[in-house]
């Protein structure tokens, strides 16, 4: 067993999201290095060449790095569409997997360009289960059926106390809300993590889950963000990743560099 205080970073992937898992994770080890953690990987399959790179970055970066194969069929009831897989719904069952103080959940399609202590460092208060960076184009589209008072946050970045959870058992409850609730749904677990944790939430600084559809939106103004200079958590929350072919370059040159 992992030791019990250490602070979790949490990733979430299937064999098709592998290779994008290794690139964010080596982003951010090369910004963290002084900031203690584990890194805890739940997947639904595995795939002999990401294997071998996770291998490799433990070494590199001497972390710990444990791997929960999980069985997909607990993922059965929930429903998927388009570029939004079973996975998603995998970072609803962290406690149940993840033996930290705290945890980071991160997605696999994004660039850590900071020191995650800084995230780490954030107390959540009592009456908080989670933490993230608010939506601004996403709450357009969902906050309104979900007919949530406080803000609409991304579930792409999140920071939560992984005892609290279990303690109030938050795994049965999102997944009671997502079956309870199947009309309010409109962004799969981004909407049940809104909508059962509503006014357990709180804000983040937008650079720690800086979101490509909010500059694509003009939600956040692209003369506000300086590439040369952004020290936060770049994120493609879209059909537009950059290991496409048919990726915008300039959406590579923003983060990536040219």
């Amino acid at each position: 067993m992992t030791e019990a205080l250490k602070n979790s970073v949490v990733m979430c992937f299937d064999k098709a999201y592998g290779p994008a898992a290794c690139v964010a994770l080596t982003s951010l080890l090369l910004n963290s290095g002084s900031t203690d953690f584990q890194i805890d990987l739940l997947q639904t399959g595995t795939d002999p060449e990401v294997e071998q790179a996770l291998a490799k970055l433990a070494v590199t970066f001497n972390r710990v790095v444990n791997q929960h194969v999980i069985d997909e069929h607990i993922l059965d009831d929930f429903h998927v569409s388009n570029h939004i897989s079973h996975t998603a719904y995998l970072r609803f069952f962290i406690p149940d997997y993840v033996h930290a103080a705290k945890a980071l959940y991160l997605d696999c399609d994004l660039i850590v360009q900071c020191d995650v202590g800084e995230l780490f460092a954030i107390d959540l208060a009592v009456d908080e289960l989670v933490a993230g960076v608010e939506d601004l184009t996403g709450s357009k589209h969902a906050k309104g059926q979900l007919g949530i008072p406080d803000a609409y946050i991304n579930s792409g970045v999140l920071l939560l106390n992984v005892e609290r959870w279990r303690q109030e058992k938050i795994p049965q409850r999102l997944a009671a809300y997502y079956s309870e609730n199947p009309n309010k749904i409109t962004w799969h677990d981004q909407c049940v993590i809104n909508g059962a944790l509503s006014g357990k939430k709180q804000l983040l600084d937008k650079r720690f889950n800086l979101l490509l559809n909010d500059l694509l939106s003009g939600a956040i103004q692209a003369k506000d963000f300086s590439e040369s200079t952004f020290k936060g958590i770049f994120h493609f929350n879209s059909t537009v990743k950059p290991w496409h072919s048919w990726c915008n370059p300039k959406y590579k040159v923003w983060v990536l560099g040219s």
